[in-house]
């Protein structure tokens, strides 16, 4: 799993950008430091760089305390949780809420895995990333991960503990007593291994929701999806994150190889050992956007050249007759 680019949906990072709203932090300020700032302005479903939002995480917890992702998640309105707002609320018990979302992770992150099984009277749930971060945002990125699934238990019961048993990855600095108000007991063991295991009791994870919303899992908004790792290669990984960018302009070889967290020559290397270059991807993205959006929309010629960063329509018109051969004009007509 690590030779696509760490990839995650930007709606991903909403309930945290809400809440750190809330405190009165200038978000934007924040998003800027890590190269976020068009998550506030893009479609929440546009793909941003696992790493920086795992850093952005790691940054805010230095000023918020160790324990910010228990904070923001038992906090956040349910339609503010991503997937389990989207997904997992139309499920009847949290063990179905955790099937879905293990379903659609692929969807959603392009580096993380969830899994879960029935041994006796309990569910077993394992979660990871297929990518290695410093100690202090693995454990922050792991424990958003155990506060969405204790807050899935809550809607079912009540009554804690919730979760049996937890194995998690600890803070370098604090350890794991921070979690320890939010779970109800010492029910941890920590780990060096940058995961968790959670065992949950089966009259919990089987346990029916007190109210059940409307399954929203065939939302048009996520109709279209696909899987954010492609067809797994390298190559594909950085399509998708160059026709993510190219909506702030052009993308250059620095700006994709610092958002995969590479070097220059490292990115343009790989590229080449699957037969590409960043002017082939690059190419190709703009062909695959020209076509999109002369097929789907009237916007004029030089407002969708601006849109894939050409500085003249004329530029638009000399790919299209490289790429089609016809302008794109008459490619539009063709397609009414």
């Amino acid at each position: 799993m690590g030779q696509a680019v760490p990839l995650v949906r930007a709606i991903a990072m909403m309930p945290t950008l809400s809440w750190l709203a809330r405190q009165g932090y200038s978000v934007e300020q924040l998003l800027k430091r890590h190269q976020l700032t068009s998550v506030l302005y893009c479609s929440p479903l546009r793909p941003v760089p696992l790493t920086r939002v795992a850093n952005f995480l790691k940054e805010t917890a230095e000023a918020e305390g160790p324990d910010l992702p228990f904070r923001v998640v038992t906090e956040a309105d349910p339609l503010e949780l991503a997937q389990i707002g989207r997904v997992a609320l139309g499920a009847r018990t949290p063990h179905e809420a955790i099937t879905r979302i293990a379903n659609g992770l692929p969807y959603y992150c392009s580096h993380e895995l969830l899994t879960l099984e029935t041994v006796g009277r309990e569910t077993i749930v394992r979660h990871a990333y297929g990518v290695r971060f410093d100690p202090v945002a693995g454990h922050l990125m792991l424990q958003y991960a155990v506060a969405v699934l204790e807050r899935l238990c809550g809607m079912a019961t009540a009554t804690r503990p919730r979760l049996r048993q937890l194995e998690v990855l600890a803070h370098p600095e604090f350890g794991v007593e921070h979690l320890l108000p939010w779970l109800g007991e010492s029910i941890i063991t920590s780990t060096n291994k940058q995961a968790i295991t959670v065992w949950i009791p089966s009259e919990v994870a089987n346990r029916k929701f007190g109210k059940r919303t409307r399954d929203r899992s065939g939302d048009p908004l996520f109709a279209h999806l696909k899987p954010l790792r492609g067809d797994g290669r390298f190559t594909s990984s950085v399509h998708v994150l160059v026709a993510a960018m190219l909506e702030d302009g052009v993308p250059t070889v620095m700006d994709i190889a610092q958002a995969a967290g590479m070097s220059s020559r490292t990115m343009q290397r790989r590229l080449q050992e699957e037969g590409q270059s960043f002017k082939q991807v690059l190419d190709a993205v703009r062909q695959e956007q020209a076509e999109l959006e002369l097929k789907s929309s009237g916007a004029p010629m030089s407002q969708v050249a601006a849109s894939l960063g050409y500085r003249r329509q004329a530029s638009l018109t000399r790919s299209m007759r490289r790429w089609t051969g016809v302008s794109p004009i008459a490619y539009r007509n063709q397609s009414d």
